[in-house]
């Protein structure tokens, strides 16, 4: 997770899912800390907008669930989680979002190293919208290219977002 100003619906209904299958979770940020979703999208709003752009209400209820989690309230610091071997983690998810906050963590060289690690030992790694970008930062230091080299990805362009 970034320091802050992630999507909640990109974090919330995955958390919910993998709950709800049965997965512990855990969190990781940039400096240990608890980050919190972007407060436009929580709380704030956009105005005469809101209704348009802020989080729908009930993914706001799961957003305030896992926000009271036991787990989310003690986000380990990334520089601190390693994956040594396929057992170590089952799987990462990258939350998109894209207010300042964000960019803790899309320009992490923890974060890179850590996804980096991952592909390496072929463990799941997913993203939601900018997440995709820490991913695409992530570089193999065995061929000094991203790890999406010669891999499909989605995201969605800057022109798309500034349209909608």
């Amino acid at each position: 997770m970034p320091d802050s100003d992630y999507d909640p619906t990109e974090s919330a209904v995955p958390w919910k899912a993998l709950i709800d299958a049965g997965y512990e979770v855990c969190f990781a940020t940039p400096f240990g800390d608890v980050a919190y979703a972007d407060k436009r999208l929580t709380d704030l709003g956009f105005g005469v907008l809101s209704s348009f752009f802020m989080t729908r209400k009930r993914d706001l209820v799961i957003y305030r669930q896992m926000v009271s989690s036991e787990s989310f309230n003690r986000p380990l610091k990334i520089s601190d989680v390693r994956i040594e071997n396929r057992n170590d983690v089952e799987g990462i998810l990258v939350p998109g979002g894209h207010a300042q906050g964000m960019k803790t963590l899309l320009e992490s060289q923890h974060a890179q190293t850590l996804i980096s690690d991952a592909f390496k030992l072929d463990i799941p790694v997913a993203a939601v919208c900018h997440g995709v970008l820490l991913i695409a930062r992530s570089i193999d230091p065995e061929t000094g290219k991203s790890v999406l080299y010669n891999r499909k990805a989605t995201a969605l362009p800057k022109w798309m977002e500034l349209f909608a």
